[in-house]
């Protein structure tokens, strides 16, 4: 009876403590991803989902995905933080909103902030595999594909595949 007692309380007590351990994987999953733990690669192609695309665009746009992914974990392990991402992006907000303008505000702006050069490297590395992902996804996708995005996607999906250039509209 004695013995009995001993290993349910084993038993119980496993069934207590168990659940425990599984705690801290999903904290560690999270590390290095965005809004609501996507990657940005991911948010693009929840975006993409509304429109119709061919089983080859499906595959071109998941290697771009997978491509971005690699690249920005191998930012993040070397050093690249969320913080950073975010310090840069909102320096940018603000040089749009103070009238600048062109491809170069990135640049410009990456120049002006007080970061190492290790830092600076690291935003331009990041930058350049966004532009690559982005520029592959206008390059995949049809102009009538494009027409179906919003509009905000719309604008930079048809400038990236007019080669940068300012669009002109028909008024």
């Amino acid at each position: 009876m004695n013995r009995i007692s001993r290993w349910l309380l084993c038993v119980v007590a496993l069934m207590f403590v168990s659940p425990s351990f599984g705690e801290d994987e999903p904290a560690k999953q999270e590390k290095g991803k965005g809004a609501k733990g996507k990657t940005a690669a991911s948010q693009m192609m929840s975006k993409l989902e509304a429109i119709d695309v061919t089983p080859e665009q499906k595959t071109k746009l998941e290697e771009l995905a997978t491509e971005l992914n690699a690249s920005m974990a191998t930012l993040r392990e070397a050093g690249f933080t969320p913080e950073l991402g975010k310090q840069k992006a909102d320096a940018v907000k603000k040089a749009r909103e103070e009238g600048k303008k062109g491809k170069n505000v990135e640049a410009d702006v990456i120049a002006a902030m007080d970061l190492t050069d290790e830092q600076k490297t690291m935003l331009t590395k990041a930058s350049e595999a966004q532009a690559k992902f982005q520029k592959g996804i206008a390059t995949t996708l049809t102009e009538e594909q494009i027409e179906k995005l919003p509009e905000e996607l719309k604008t930079q999906f048809s400038r990236l595949k007019a080669g940068g250039k300012k669009l002109k509209t028909a008024e």
